[in-house]
């Protein structure tokens, strides 16, 4: 589905109404290979893949292919209510 059209590949990290992880290496892998940006959606879970082990492998920034992650500080990072960032690689 990938074609001259498309700018952004977007991934869940996890999903908000099942929890489910998306496979990000194998996006950040077609990022690469298409020369496209890849987005990681942490908003839900990314303040506890960032402390997880198992996590911080495929939900990181260094990720070569990734180019930008979302976080919700509301969520599990005990911030105000509204108040999320977002973090990209470069300019």
């Amino acid at each position: 589905m990938i074609d001259s059209n498309t700018i952004l590949i977007i991934g869940s990290y996890p999903n908000y109404p099942h929890g489910i992880t998306d496979p990000v290496l194998e996006m950040a892998k077609l990022g690469l290979k298409y020369n496209i940006g890849v987005h990681i959606d942490g908003c839900l879970g990314g303040f506890v893949a960032a402390f997880d082990k198992e996590h911080q492998k495929t939900f990181n920034i260094d990720t070569k292919g990734i180019t930008s992650v979302s976080l919700d500080h509301h969520k599990f990072g005990l911030a105000p209510k509204g108040i999320s960032t977002v973090f990209f690689k470069t300019r």
